[in-house]
């Protein structure tokens, strides 16, 4: 227990390091959701804040459960891309880079690229908290990262779901005409990538 205490205090600092220094932050609540973002970007986070619980419940449809636990969300612009990601440490918590997005990167075939982003990781985070009520009793008593489904779920699956929610608009990176080039070509040569090579499955020391 004191290892873990140790582990949970080391990465608090980490999660300090998503905003600049003296940076005063400010909060919006919604029905499921603490966004947590500093002043000069409020317009962004005041837009997330009007479609994020209907995300939820959209997101949460898709599938096949139901709203149940409330995320902190934190909106950063101290990056230089945008992106984000859902973590458990120290604290389960949705991260998003508040950045321009770059009409040739990987999210410029979005319909809405805050939103799309969201829903992609706020995916993550819903899957990966579906589990059996003994690994959700070993979550509540102590803390996400005792949930199972974080470390058992591939990453082939665990992206696949959220780049699938992220493009139910009939937008996003699945519907993206480079993905369908990159698919077409695979074809033409024969070979698709294996489920172990989709899901990046190490296969030398040390990764």
């Amino acid at each position: 227990a004191a290892l873990a205490l140790l582990a949970v205090l080391a990465a608090v600092p980490a999660a300090a390091d998503l905003f600049s220094p003296n940076r005063p932050l400010r909060t919006i609540r919604t029905r499921w959701f603490d966004i947590t973002f500093p002043e000069d970007i409020r317009a962004p986070a005041e837009r997330l804040a009007v479609f994020a619980d209907d995300a939820y419940r959209e997101v949460a449809a898709f599938l096949g459960t139901e709203p149940r636990l409330r995320f902190p969300v934190v909106l950063t612009p101290d990056t230089d891309s945008p992106n984000g990601y859902y973590t458990v440490w120290p604290r389960r918590r949705i991260v998003l880079f508040a950045a321009p997005t770059d009409p040739n990167d990987e999210l410029g075939y979005q319909a809405e690229d805050l939103r799309a982003l969201f829903r992609h990781e706020l995916a993550h985070a819903v899957s990966l908290t579906i589990r059996p009520a003994f690994w959700d009793l070993a979550a509540a008593v102590f803390g996400e990262a005792a949930g199972i489904s974080y470390y058992t779920t591939p990453a082939s699956l665990a992206e696949g779901v959220s780049i699938a929610a992220e493009g139910r608009s009939g937008r996003g990176r699945a519907a993206d005409p480079r993905t369908a080039d990159e698919l077409a070509r695979d074809a033409r040569e024969g070979r698709f990538k294996s489920f172990w090579e989709a899901a990046g499955a190490w296969d030398r020391y040390p990764y």
